[in-house]
């Protein structure tokens, strides 16, 4: 069993393509065009509180963090060092771990992959995919762990980009994709979306590229 230390400054990961060139994340480019409108409700709320969402933001995403790697860890056979997290981020993180675990179980998944970082040269974005996996039926499944209140939209035009960056570097196919949503407080929180076809949300996700990519050649001027 290795020691594998999470930091808590680590890089951002930059997704290259062949030519060196930088290209976006499947999570950015989904977001695009999104209505985040409720972001601003939700920020002034938390100000009313007396609570700065900047620092609410930042240890949502510590949490995230530390589940994801607990997961990462815990499927490889590591042993996890998480010391400069803190607790609150360590206990909640946890918290998600433990739900997952419970979750992978029940769906009697194997483990094949975690964490892949991949680049699509045809459409020229990356992304990172959480888990890629194996049903009792031996088909290969694309699992995205969240642990966000509620499922949504951009979710599955993401799960989309993933599906495409593995098929279009690997030659057997992902055939069944599913999201895992294990929340951060409430014990109970947990929700298991399995996916028939997300062609739809791929055509959708297609066009936000293009639009990235417009906004992008405009900023250049």
């Amino acid at each position: 069993m290795a020691l594998r230390k999470l930091s808590a400054t680590r890089a951002h990961v930059r997704y290259k393509l062949k030519d060196g060139s930088i290209c976006p994340g499947g999570s950015t480019i989904s977001k695009i065009g999104e209505d985040q409108s409720f972001l601003i409700s939700w920020a002034h709320k938390l100000g009313l509180d007396q609570q700065d969402y900047k620092k609410v933001v930042d240890r949502a995403a510590d949490i995230g963090s530390v589940a994801h790697f607990l997961i990462e860890c815990w499927l490889k056979g590591d042993d996890p060092d998480l010391q400069e997290y803190s607790k609150v981020a360590i206990d909640s993180g946890t918290q998600v771990f433990e739900k997952f675990k419970t979750t992978w179980n029940k769906e009697n998944l194997s483990y094949v992959s975690s964490e892949l970082e991949l680049v699509s040269e045809t459409y020229r974005y990356g992304g990172t995919l959480d888990i890629v996996a194996r049903d009792k039926d031996k088909e290969l499944v694309l699992v995205d762990e969240k642990s966000s209140p509620q499922i949504y939209g951009s979710f599955y035009r993401q799960l989309a980009g993933y599906e495409n960056l593995w098929n279009e570097n690997n030659e057997e196919r992902i055939r069944r994709r599913v999201i895992f949503r294990h929340g951060k407080d409430n014990p109970k929180d947990t929700e298991v979306r399995w996916l028939d076809d997300l062609d739809k949300h791929f055509e959708v996700f297609k066009r936000q590229i293009d639009l990235y990519y417009a906004f992008r050649s405009i900023n250049k001027k």
